[in-house]
């Protein structure tokens, strides 16, 4: 195509147009095929040639030839001027016409004398043609450079293209993922609409570059093009590492997220269902690294099934949670101590005796029996321990610890001596709750006995 005489301008002298045209190999990309511009009835041949040749008569009988040329302005022809130069008939005519709606009148001159009228306002041209050396503006509006696209997702290519002479199908569409000059056509010769339907490519880049080209009916060519387009066509993996149980509302998960591809990530979200997974309710998001933990506040106590949504920059989105299978982890939010009875008044009973001996006075060595009762739902193994008071006030000491919660304590008095012993039991939840309960009586102890006074009546 490039290499074709000018058959639309089939009143010049024929040369190849390979030679002359203004744009020459256009970077093997070939535009459409060329086309003339309407005007009124007529259709006017448009060129980009820097010299336009032009043929008349040349016989014998020629002594001399004149050019003269006439441009339309503002819809009106313009007066008739005459080029400097006297072409004789062995001369070529070759005028470098400005840019501009031109028409064209030669005047012969023969070897007798005899010449042919010179123009005037009532002359009508021999030809007309427009040149138009200037490509057509054009700027893509979508994607923007450095745009976030999905792989494998339609979007629209916008663009605005002009130029008083565009071709009727004048746009083509280029893609490269960058590193080379390796374009493949999305869209060739294609109407000026302004938009194109386009389905990225699943092959990833962060380097990818969308070119439109954009032509004239005179074959002059406009460009642009947006490069660092990011094309990712995989979701961001994630992952909720715990607490699998937490003491209070507000609490700090932590997490990990990191995307595969390109884009890099965007944000996470918390979703959380306390119905087994039946419905599903938004929780806090997080849009800036690092991707390791997330604060929320649970709604109330109770057992969470959670999810983690991630997204990264270019819209890639793990699934939204829809049923309980959706879970990556639950959580237990227990914000209530344990709750613990004594048996006792005074937290012991002689080991082995029934619930309606009570004593109150122990020697060391005593076998005792602390028994209670826990109400909590969340209690683990060996969670309980048992302390005693000596003295009011005094530091507790530990009679055991690591006790089952479910089962009476055993132990020994202790070797003292006081009047206000007491009995305290500690439970430790998995959330990390302490429950305690307090004998609410003393118990005494005595490594002693008095002797007391002694007397006797002899009358």
């Amino acid at each position: 195509m490039l290499c074709t005489t000018l058959a639309h301008l089939r009143w010049l002298q024929p040369i190849a147009a390979c030679a002359l045209i203004a744009s020459v190999a256009l970077n093997a990309v070939e535009g459409p095929e060329r086309e003339r511009q309407p005007h009124g009835q007529q259709q006017i041949p448009v060129t980009n040639r820097a010299d336009i040749p032009i043929g008349a008569r040349s016989d014998a009988e020629v002594r001399q030839r004149e050019l003269w040329y006439s441009r339309m302005e503002n819809r009106e022809w313009g007066p008739w001027q005459r080029h400097g130069i006297t072409f004789s008939r062995n001369d070529a005519i070759v005028w470098a016409a400005p840019e501009g709606f031109w028409r064209i009148y030669v005047r012969i001159e023969d070897i007798s004398g005899l010449a042919t009228p010179i123009p005037d306002a009532e002359t009508a041209g021999q030809q007309s043609f427009i040149v138009d050396r200037t490509p057509p503006q054009v700027a893509i509006t979508f994607p923007t450079e450095g745009a976030f696209l999905r792989g494998g997702e339609g979007y629209d290519i916008t663009w605005e293209a002009s130029d008083p002479h565009l071709h009727s199908t004048p746009i083509t569409i280029r893609w490269n993922r960058g590193g080379d000059d390796n374009f493949v056509t999305v869209a060739e010769h294609i109407p000026n609409t302004g938009s194109f339907r386009w389905t990225t490519p699943r092959d990833m880049t962060a380097t990818g570059v969308i070119q439109i080209l954009a032509w004239d009916r005179a074959g002059n060519r406009g460009q642009t093009q947006v490069g660092s387009l990011v094309i990712d066509a995989l979701p961001p993996s994630r992952n909720i590492l715990g607490p699998k149980i937490a003491a209070t509302r507000d609490v700090t998960l932590s997490i990990s997220a990191r995307d595969a591809g390109p884009a890099g990530m965007k944000s996470v979200q918390l979703w959380y269902s306390n119905d087994e997974g039946v419905t599903w309710n938004e929780g806090p998001a997080r849009n800036e690294e690092p991707w390791e933990s997330l604060a929320w506040r649970a709604p109330a106590d109770g057992r969470f099934l959670l999810n983690l949504l991630a997204t990264d920059r270019s819209g890639n989105s793990t699934p939204l949670p829809a049923s309980a299978k959706d879970a990556q982890s639950t959580i237990l939010i227990d914000t209530v101590a344990p709750v613990i009875t004594l048996a006792s008044p005074i937290g012991v009973r002689q080991a082995g005796s029934g619930e309606s001996s009570l004593r109150r006075i122990y020697k060391p060595g005593d076998r005792v029996t602390v028994q209670f009762a826990v109400k909590d739902e969340n209690i683990g193994e060996d969670a309980a321990s048992v302390q005693i008071q000596l003295e009011q006030g005094a530091p507790w000491q530990s009679l055991g610890s690591g006790l089952p919660a479910d089962r009476p304590f055993t132990f020994a008095i202790p070797d003292a001596n006081t009047d206000t012993a007491r009995i305290r039991v500690q439970v430790l939840d998995r959330a990390g709750n302490l429950g305690e309960a307090i004998a609410g009586e003393t118990f005494r102890i005595r490594n002693v006995i008095e002797a007391g006074e002694v007397t006797i009546e002899l009358d």
